[in-house]
Formats: C-alpha cells, structure tokens, sequence
C-alpha cells in the first residue's frame, strides 16, 4: 500500500492549511518554535493567527507538524547532497509523510478486525478496499493534509481497546491523545472509545480498569494540548480558531439537513460519489451486527457523530478537495462492516446473492474512482471557475469533480513530454508543452502552472518538465516491484 501510495503521490503542497503547518515543521526545524514566522493575518483563515507574544501561530494542530520533522530533515539533507532547491526538496519530502500514515491506517484497520475476531483474509481484504477503493487513497497522496494522520491514530485507538490488556489500553490512549492533538474535533468521539473500553473487556471489573488506563494518557495529551494552545494564544481553550470561528454559532451554522444532503450527494465531497462502496452497507450489516455486535455500534456511533458534526459546521465542504477530505476518518467505520462479504465462507455461500452481484459492480467502479482523482490536479478545477463563469458555457457534468476529471484525464496524460530544448527554465518548458484546449491557455496564466495542466503525480509531472527517464526508472520500478511483491504474497495469504 505504501509502495502504490509513493508512487501516485503528487510530491507537492499547495493550499493554506498545508503551507501554514510546513511552517511550523520548518521553524521547528530551524529555530525550535512553534510560530510560523511573519505572514499576514487574515480574519477568515487560522493559517496565521496572532499569538499571545506577538508572533504568528498556525491554528491547525501540531501534531502533524512535529511528524513530519523527520521527513524534512530528510528533505533538507537530499537537497544539500544533490544540489537541488532545499525548499522544494523539504516540501516534497513531507509531502510523501502522508503516503505512509496512510499506509498503516489500513494497517490499523487489518489489527483492529483480527482482534475483533475477523479471519486474516477479512481482515486483509478489508484493509486493501480501505487503501484503494476509498478516498483515502485522494488524501493520502496529494497536500499535507492532517486527515491520514488522524484516521491512523482513531482506528489504531480502537485496535489497541480491542486487544483487552492494560499495556494495549495505554497505547490506545496515547493514540487517541495523539488524534486529538491532530485535530481538536476528535474529542467528540471519546465517549465511543470510553464506552469500548469499558464493554469489550470481560468481566466488567477489567472493563473498569481498561477504561482507567486508557484515559490516564489521553487526559495527560489533553494537558498538553492545552500547554501548546497557552504558550501560543493565552489560553488552554484557544486554538487558533477562535479567531475565525468566534463564537458557537459561527462554528455551526449549516442547517442540518443542507449539510446532510451534501455529506452524501455533493459533486465536490459526496460519499456516494467518492465512497460507493457505502450502498453494500445496507447488505452486510445485518450479518456484521450479530458477529460483531460492540464493533457495530461502535462504527455507527463514530459515523453518525461524524455526519451530525460535519453536516451542520461551517465549512463543511473542507475547502478546495476531491471528495470528503473532512469524513475521511470515518472511511475505515464504513469499511469493517463489510467484512462479512469478504470471508471465504460467506463468498461460497453468497455467490449468486444481491450482494456478491453488487461487489463485483461496486468494487471495481470504486477503485476507477479513487483512480481517476489522482491523474488530475484537482486544484485545477477550483481556478477554472473564474474561466466556466466568464468566458466558457457550463455543462451539466461541471457539477461533479469526478465527472470532470472523467473528460480531462486524457488532456492532462497528453502533457507527459519534455520541453522543446533541453536546459530551459520552469517557466519556458511549461510554456513549450503543447497546448491542446482553451482550459489550458487559462490555465498557463497562473503560477506553476504546470501543477493544473499535467498529471499530478511527482515522477509524471518531472518527466513533463524534462527529467530523463533514466534518472525516474529506477525509483518507479523500485516502487513497482515492491507493490507487485506484497501482492503477491497477499494472495498467497489469501489462498
């Protein structure tokens, strides 16, 4: 999974959130602090935020500032050592962080199913749907976006409960601490994760010490979430978003059944669009409900709370994304429960059933999806707005970002060649790529703008800027062989 999720990662961050928590890692890096150097504060964005001494603080979490430390320290040597722009290098380095917390998210779900009591072959092929039939493969791969990380620390949380000893509980504990201090909204799930603690261990008097063990390290987390949020803004309650979210009402301000209706059917973020592996969940509940009746209610708790929270915030939508960036955490809740379909008993028994029919639909529509979203830059059809309102008629499929990326997937692959001349600067060989459509004349008026016209894949997008094949072959085949490997061993598992 890490070896697909490197291969298809766009090596790249663009958007506010990314920017601001890379300056963290950066001034962390280079000077220890936790502010991100001078910037300019705006009222609508937490990306720099005005701190309690003065300096500039990023309002996102910094959790996943302090993980990606590592990486840019890689990054930085890399660029020392080849001569390449560190920044670019160090950005590109954290970037690929993502790839790998994706990567043991489904890791996490294949433990979590094995304690629960699934087969290694639920679990395994559980695990394969979560990495390449959801959006996580999307938020894996492209920005820096804290959703990986979160979901890792979530589902490992549940994974680690399930195990039933103390030394997993604590563990469980740091990890939900951890996703708490990813993002703050995580809290909203603790009362699920106490409630597991509590029941899945047996007798009730272990269920109690469980419990115990497992809130010790989150309420010292917590503690040092609110350190952080006093050193930076004066206060263990403020976040950073108290300055575009003041009050309560600001927070939420989405009637509930708009922001329903466009959690599930929204062309830009909508489960059944992104996630249609969803429509089995009605055919395989049943039977998961009475195998797996606390994991159950678990996964429902996890993703009704997740759908009332989101569906009534602000910004529900999650700003420029392909698919549900913000219910990305729930993903692996929408994924256990099918494994009832993936046992080789239940496949036996079920070949002819509703539900084999329909996996053997959705499955593979699924993985076209997630597929379809990684070939093009998906920030390619937020700038063409201006372009569709002004001087292009809209058509009926601008409405969905899969259906657009559907039509522009040939364009984009069409931009994998060098430039006319070899020795050219960024901005000449961007404008030596042909250019095949009016989209893209727009399109070459921004900045970068090879990032909107061809494929967002690192090794693709260097070989349309003129890298040799000879210097990308080697890594895309190293990736390659390592993904065919564990395939293979996979299905060896599997049979």
């Amino acid at each position: 999974m890490a070896s697909v999720y490197l291969l298809t990662a766009a090596g790249r961050f663009a958007n506010y959130d990314a920017e601001s928590m890379f300056a963290v890692t950066r001034s962390l890096y280079e000077r220890g602090s936790l502010d991100v150097g001078p910037c300019e504060a705006r009222s609508w964005s937490i990306a720099c935020v005005p701190g309690a001494d003065g300096r500039y603080y990023s309002g996102y979490g910094v959790i996943p500032s302090v993980a990606a430390l590592p990486f840019y320290a890689a990054g930085r040597a890399a660029g020392e050592i080849t001569g390449f722009d560190a920044d670019l290098a160090t950005g590109a380095s954290v970037s690929f962080m993502n790839s790998l917390v994706g990567a043991l998210a489904c890791v996490a779900l294949f433990l979590w199913a094995v304690y629960a009591g699934c087969t290694v072959r639920q679990s395994l092929l559980a695990a394969v749907l979560l990495a390449f039939a959801t959006p996580l493969w999307f938020h894996s791969t492209k920005e820096f976006y804290s959703e990986p990380l979160f979901t890792f620390f979530l589902v490992g949380s549940f994974a680690g409960l399930s195990r039933r000893n103390r030394n997993s509980s604590i563990i469980a504990g740091v990890l939900f601490g951890l996703a708490v201090g990813t993002r703050v909204f995580g809290l909203i799930y603790l009362p699920v994760a106490v409630g597991y603690a509590l029941l899945a261990s047996r007798p009730p008097q272990s269920g109690r010490a469980s419990a115990l063990w497992f809130l010790l390290p989150v309420l010292v987390c917590l503690g040092g979430v609110g350190l952080v949020n006093q050193i930076r803004f004066g206060s263990p309650l403020d976040t950073g978003y108290h300055i575009a979210l003041p009050t309560l009402g600001s927070v939420f301000s989405t009637p509930l059944a708009d922001g329903l209706w466009g959690n599930l059917a929204d062309g830009d973020v909508g489960l059944l669009w992104f996630a249609p592996l969803i429509l089995l969940l009605p055919l395989t509940w049943g039977r998961f409900h009475r195998a797996y009746r606390l994991e159950s209610f678990v996964c429902i708790a996890v993703v009704a709370m997740s759908l009332t929270f989101f569906s009534v915030y602000t910004y529900w939508k999650g700003g420029w994304s392909y698919g549900p960036r913000l219910l990305t955490p729930v993903l692996p809740f929408l994924i256990f429960p099918l494994s009832p379909m993936l046992s080789r008993a239940s496949g036996n028994r079920l070949s002819h059933s509703t539900v084999a029919r329909a996996a053997l639909v959705l499955i593979p529509i699924a993985i076209a999806i997630q597929m379809i979203g990684i070939i093009p830059p998906y920030s390619r059809h937020y700038y063409l707005r201006a372009y569709y309102d002004v001087e292009y008629p809209r058509r009926w499929w601008h409405r969905s970002l899969l259906l657009k990326n559907v039509k522009d997937v040939p364009g984009v692959m069409a931009h994998v060649s060098p430039p006319a001349s070899r020795g050219e600067t960024v901005p000449t060989a961007t404008a030596a790529i042909s250019v095949r459509s009016e989209k893209d004349q727009y399109l070459l008026r921004l900045p970068n703008s090879i990032n909107q016209i061809a494929p967002d894949v690192w090794w693709l997008k260097a070989a349309a800027l003129g890298t040799p094949w000879f210097l990308l072959a080697p890594v895309v085949l190293l990736l390659g062989l390592f993904s065919v490997a564990a395939a293979s061993r996979l299905g060896r598992v599997n049979a």
